[in-house]
């Protein structure tokens, strides 16, 4: 993010926009600092992710080892099987201090990118939701894949939050 656009917000008064796979994942530019949850202001809205990036399993199997360990240190966990880890993210965002969070279905769900909702920069041919509504194939997510927990867990869980 650049300083114009940190005024801006500012000025406004706009909530930032908090993602937390870009505190990790070198291939996002800008200050990973930013993006980690102690550094999130109160006036922002903290996401796992968003509809344009990957799951965050799916985020997982894409960053490399270094970044995985980062990830493992910061949430704390290392005994957790990668595609458990979906689940300290998520706790690790709705504890930060700001005011909105934001966790796409897919995240909660712990799908992999198979329910992945856009693909910036292409056109049709796009799994998930987006795919679908373009009269693609219908979208991957829609039953929970094998291995995935039953939404009346995630549920469950998520209220216990």
């Amino acid at each position: 993010m650049t300083d114009s656009v940190r005024e801006l917000v500012r000025q406004t008064g706009f909530p930032g926009m908090k993602v937390l796979q870009f505190a990790f994942d070198a291939r996002d530019t800008g200050s990973a600092a930013d993006y980690r949850t102690y550094n999130y202001p109160v006036n922002s809205v903290a996401y796992t992710g968003t509809h344009d990036n990957a799951t965050l399993v799916g985020w997982f199997d894409e960053i490399t080892p270094a970044e995985r360990e980062m990830v493992r240190d910061y949430v704390w966990n290392h005994t957790a099987p990668m595609k458990g880890l979906y689940w300290d993210m998520i706790c690790t965002v709705m504890r930060s201090t700001a005011r909105r969070c934001i966790i796409p279905m897919q995240d909660y769900l712990g799908l992999g990118n198979e329910a992945r909702i856009n693909r910036p920069s292409t056109l049709g041919g796009a799994t998930g939701a987006g795919g679908c509504c373009r009269g693609n194939s219908p979208p991957r997510w829609k039953a929970a894949s094998p291995g995935s927990p039953p939404a009346l867990d995630v549920c469950k869980e998520t209220i216990t939050l």
